[in-house]
């Protein structure tokens, strides 16, 4: 677990018991955290020089949903990967690919399924 000390996720999400739940979670796996209850609240921390390994991005929120938010993110040029979330079938995987997303997984989550999804993106072990 030595590696994932350095490594950072930015949870962007308006329900604040799953931001907590996920901070505690990825918290005791060993990783920094970082937290946003929007997109645009997202690119203002990422605009002061955050330094980013990997989001976790809910589809729908407020004043910037998760869509906008990742093509924001892409048009600045920004290749961090990002996991979207969402209990709604609004957005298909293969649509989340093709925004640039890595994945798109289900809520209510799997915790233990979001936990090793993150590790293979950062190829962790």
């Amino acid at each position: 677990m030595g590696n994932v000390k350095k490594k950072t996720i930015l949870i962007v999400d308006d329900e604040e018991g799953l931001v907590d739940l996920l901070t505690d979670i990825f918290d005791a796996e060993g990783f920094e955290v970082l937290t946003a209850s929007h997109g645009k609240e997202a690119l203002g921390i990422l605009a002061q020089g955050e330094r980013v390994d990997l989001i976790l991005s809910d589809v729908r929120m407020p004043f910037c949903g998760g869509v906008e938010f990742l093509t924001k993110l892409r048009a600045g040029g920004s290749k961090v990967p990002l996991v979207f979330m969402s209990e709604f079938t609004d957005l298909s995987e293969s649509e989340a690919r093709d925004l640039g997303a890595s994945a798109l997984v289900s809520k209510p989550l799997n915790t233990e399924y979001v936990v090793s999804l993150v590790k293979k993106d950062l190829h962790i072990t």
